[in-house]
């Protein structure tokens, strides 16, 4: 089995555009994966078209270590990958898994180790977008919503703006709105407050030493990406609230290796499709496993990178939940966008039984929502928060 053919589709989501990519082999079967979109889209897509030949066709997709290997020699090992080529080789990694699934009649997780659950534990995000984003009442009321639906763990940023620091008023504010959350939602639900790495470290842990009376699930990327992993261990020194990572920052087993050990946080969340794929995401929860974390893997990206994440939560031991966007930030001509999505009972993901991947993207559908602007959402700015406007569409 050969690979002869990978194409490349830019979607335009109402808040970050996607990025699919569609394998075909010479034996007929044909795999899907995503990438990040964001700001790296178009240059994904043009790196495709200008080293695709090279990278994927002629091969075997069972061969999916030297194909990464090789896309990082080429590019300088010692370099290691950026934004675009990880874009690319993850969405490619994922469909040669999509077609051994397809060619041996078995869902994916099968040939990555195999099951150790029958269902997977989901948490919310992207539910904050149809609401006055700085009215704690409004956040308390819908988040009584969704654990009315059955979710048992949210994910929200009350943070607004802010950047770097945090102004007094901004400060009491975002701690209303936690205090706000879980006075709605009770004791028992899981509440995940992200600060999408925006926080120099002493602003950081002022902030996490006020949440610690709302008992969270845990506090994630509180400090400046670019700094490292030291500012992450020092936070959680200091506060008595389990730290996640920023995904940003973690694309792959080596850089795993960095924050891992010595405990710079304590909940790992590698992405697939930030990464270079399932199989380096398989590698990083084995990691957390063996060093104590917790593996509980990001996906804020659409539903075929959704689909594979939750291909390698089923194989992962350390496997603590998953993070799930589709009912809250998906419009609703996504369901004929992408078919065969897993579905959401309860706040669980039963075992998957389809081959592959599970899903299909719909090529047609795909061509209809081309990228037609920059609607890439700015998180430093004033009511970046509301989508829903874009949502409706």
């Amino acid at each position: 089995m050969q690979i002869i053919k990978v194409d490349s589709y830019i979607v335009e989501n109402p808040w970050n555009p996607w990025f699919f990519v569609r394998v075909e082999t010479d034996t007929g079967v044909v795999g899907v994966g995503e990438g990040i979109g964001y700001h790296w889209s178009l240059a994904a897509q043009a790196y495709l078209r200008q080293n695709g030949e090279h990278l994927f066709l002629g091969r075997d997709p069972h061969d999916i270590e030297q194909m990464v290997l090789d896309t990082r020699q080429m590019l300088g090992i010692d370099r290691g990958l950026g934004m675009v080529e990880r874009s690319v080789l993850s969405a490619v990694e994922q469909a040669c898994w999509d077609i051994l699934g397809k060619h041996y009649g078995v869902p994916a997780y099968k040939l990555l180790g195999g099951k150790v659950r029958d269902r997977i534990r989901v948490y919310a995000n992207g539910w904050y977008n149809d609401f006055d984003a700085r009215d704690p009442g409004q956040w308390a009321a819908k988040a009584r919503k969704l654990v009315d639906q059955g979710y048992t763990a949210l994910k929200f940023d009350p943070f607004g703006a802010a950047y770097r620091r945090l102004e007094p008023s901004e400060f009491r504010l975002a701690v209303d709105i936690v205090a706000a959350v879980r006075e709605a939602t009770g004791p028992d639900t899981g509440l995940i407050v992200e600060a999408h790495a925006r926080f120099h470290p002493e602003a950081a842990i002022q902030f996490g030493k006020a949440m610690e009376p709302y008992d969270l699930l845990w506090y994630e990327a509180p400090t400046l990406g670019y700094l490292g992993p030291a500012p992450l261990k020092e936070v959680a020194s200091r506060v008595n609230i389990p730290i996640g990572t920023d995904v940003a920052g973690i694309s792959d087993l080596v850089q795993a290796s960095q924050y891992l050990p010595g405990r710079a946080a304590g909940v790992y969340q590698p992405d697939v499709g930030y990464s270079s794929g399932m199989l380096e995401v398989k590698k990083m929860a084995s990691l957390a496993d063996a060093l104590g974390v917790f593996f509980a893997p990001h996906m804020s990206l659409g539903p075929i990178c959704m689909a594979a994440s939750i291909q390698v939560s089923f194989t992962a031991p350390a496997f603590l939940i998953q993070e799930a966007f589709a009912e809250f930030a998906y419009p609703s001509w996504t369901r004929d966008l992408v078919t065969g999505s897993a579905p959401i009972r309860n706040g669980y993901i039963d075992l998957p039984e389809k081959p592959g991947l599970g899903v299909e993207l719909d090529v047609s559908v795909a061509r209809q929502h081309p990228l037609k602007g920059d609607r890439v959402i700015d998180l430093l700015a004033e009511g970046w928060e509301g989508r829903s406007d874009v949502l409706k569409e």
